[in-house]
């Protein structure tokens, strides 16, 4: 059986998730032994074959630890800070 499990998990096309919200966290992760966040740059700063590399690695290591671990990413943004005001 354990051969079998194997041949099927090494076929499956492996795909990581991207968090976009809570909901999707939780639908990736909630109920998980193990889940690895990776951050990767905003698309802006890396440029698509940046994110792609990134991706690449993230996904090679996945593929090491498939089964054990559960990977998900998420697009680092800018956060907007409020000027201040002096007051």
């Amino acid at each position: 059986m354990w051969p079998a499990l194997q041949w099927v998990s090494r076929k499956v096309p492996l795909r990581i998730e991207q968090i976009v919200s809570q909901t999707s966290f939780d639908s990736a992760c909630g109920t998980k032994h193990m889940c690895l966040i990776s951050f990767l740059p905003h698309i802006l700063d890396d440029m698509a074959a940046g994110r792609k590399t990134k991706y690449k690695l993230l996904k090679s290591v996945a593929k090491e630890y498939r089964g054990k671990i559960d990977f998900v990413w998420y697009a680092c943004t800018v956060m907007r800070v409020k000027p201040f005001s002096g007051e």
